[in-house]
């Protein structure tokens, strides 16, 4: 059973299996239950209320509003849950294209945050929203927000980057485009921040993002948005002004891109 950390992961062609997700509310509520070995690999993000998971195996954890752990593939463990609790469950199965050997993230189950980072719970409520609705693509959608979820897990360090990796490489950019959302660089202005050609940065980039320079801006920036659509009042011409776009047109149409839905829609949302 090979287990690898995110950063390793870069150095395989890697395909995903069996992704599913699943919302589950108070109204499923169990005081204690132990679960037969899991089908699946999971992420468990918790939307309210609190839970414990412990086994023989490894030491117990808490989860919280807010908390995301993950769970391996054939994992036994008990959940003990509130009337509260309330969770969604992102279901996977990672393989190797080469050798089709499945790979692990970790040997048990693990708390990853105790209080999730808001981008990643941001994208988690991105995942939410096109479960909402049946429409053509919400598959691809999925898929690309779970890559999504993974890399800005990677960023976010729980998982060690090797310091001689390319990553280290197009850092500089990726720490500017996520602490200047209101940019209006071109991928020429990122790449000679990271004294690399164009084309070699951005080559470097889709290979260690899985996504254009560009593409990465955007959603950094589309992130931003909906944490303010959620938040604020804020008009959505101002918001498009306020984070670089040319016209709200190009904004409305990156939004609907990135989330699978429009500002509107997930503004009414809130």
């Amino acid at each position: 059973m090979p287990i690898l950390t995110l950063a390793e992961l870069n150095d395989r062609h890697i395909i995903f299996k069996k992704m599913s997700f699943r919302k589950l509310f108070p109204y499923d509520y169990v005081e204690s239950y132990t679960f037969p070995p899991t089908s699946v690999s999971s992420f468990i993000f918790a939307l309210d209320g609190t839970a414990t998971i412990t086994s023989d195996d490894f030491s117990p954890f808490h989860l919280e509003k807010g908390s995301l752990c993950y769970i391996p593939k054939n994992s036994a463990y008990t959940f003990s849950e509130d009337e509260k609790y309330a969770y969604i469950e992102l279901d996977f199965e990672i393989y190797d294209y080469e050798t089709n050997e499945e790979i692990y993230l970790e040997k048990y189950p693990t708390l990853i945050y105790q209080k999730t980072p808001t981008e990643i719970s941001d994208i988690i409520n991105n995942i939410i929203n096109i479960s909402t609705y049946s429409s053509y693509g919400n598959n691809l959608k999925y898929t690309s927000l779970v890559f999504n979820m993974f890399y800005t897990m990677l960023r976010h360090k729980h998982f060690d980057i090797p310091q001689n990796s390319d990553y280290s490489k197009i850092a500089k950019s990726i720490k500017y485009m996520e602490e200047n959302v209101t940019n209006t660089l071109t991928c020429a202005d990122f790449a000679k921040m990271c004294n690399l050609s164009e084309s070699h940065f951005r080559k470097l980039f889709k290979q260690q993002m899985n996504m254009t320079p560009m593409q990465y801006n955007n959603v950094v920036k589309i992130n931003f948005a909906c944490q303010h659509l959620k938040t604020s009042n804020c008009r959505i011409l101002t918001l498009s002004a306020h984070l670089g776009f040319a016209n709200p047109s190009d904004f409305c149409h990156v939004f609907k891109r990135v989330t699978g839905i429009s500002a509107s829609e997930y503004r009414n949302k809130k």
